[in-house]
């Protein structure tokens, strides 16, 4: 029972001895008759005062209750909501990353709920170690296409730059990336990722590089 409700039980139960009904000159029944009935009429009246009381807390409970849970709703809309995701500039060139709530997150799950990609949410910072992955994705992308492609001019000029590549499967250019850059695919922290990196990119691709033959560089499909 709610603390104010015992409070006035007890405030009834401790007031009823004292209660009594008009004195009577008549008979001693009947004075007590009165008094029985004057109790009786102030315990009826208590309980349904408290009956009230009970049934406003109920009503107050279940009205919090559904304002609960109509936010609980919002909430989860908000969170559904590609649009009410940020990406806030830091003092680096790079990004932090909001929920609707304003909490932060990493870029994993912001790609997650927003179905952006990686490359596309970094394509403007001026983070180093952002720009370097934004150089190593394109070039897997082009040497995972050229595998696709039988195009074998495009395998053997990485291969040549990149010896680490040759007798790999298209497949394995991902499984690469994402070793080096741990913290953009929920893998591992941005310390992680620097400590593989250090300025090393992942899959060099200089156009001008001399030495390039075609014929394949043993890129397995």
């Amino acid at each position: 029972m709610d603390e104010q409700l015992k409070k006035f039980a007890q405030a009834i139960q401790q007031g009823l001895p004292g209660i009594t009904g008009p004195s009577s000159s008549y008979a001693p029944e009947l004075t007590n008759y009165m008094t029985a009935d004057a109790r009786e009429g102030l315990t009826k009246s208590s309980v349904a005062g408290m009956g009230a009381i009970a049934e406003t807390q109920g009503k107050l409970a279940d009205e919090a209750e559904e304002r609960s849970r109509r936010n609980r709703i919002e909430e989860l809309k908000d969170m559904m909501d590609p649009n009410k995701y940020q990406k806030v500039r830091k003092q680096d060139g790079g990004f932090d990353f909001l929920d609707p709530s304003g909490q932060k997150i990493d870029i994993n799950t912001f790609a997650q709920r927003t179905g952006a990609r990686r490359v596309d949410i970094l394509k403007d910072s001026e983070n180093q170690l952002d720009q370097q992955y934004i150089n190593d994705w394109s070039n897997a992308n082009d040497l995972a296409q050229a595998a696709f492609n039988g195009d074998s001019d495009t395998i053997a000029a990485f291969t040549e730059q990149n010896p680490n590549l040759k007798g790999k499967k298209p497949e394995d250019i991902l499984r690469e990336l994402i070793e080096r850059y741990p913290h953009l695919y929920g893998r591992g922290t941005y310390a992680d990722t620097l400590s593989r990196n250090g300025g090393n990119p992942a899959f060099r691709n200089n156009p001008n590089y001399i030495g390039a033959s075609s014929g394949g560089g043993g890129f397995q499909l």
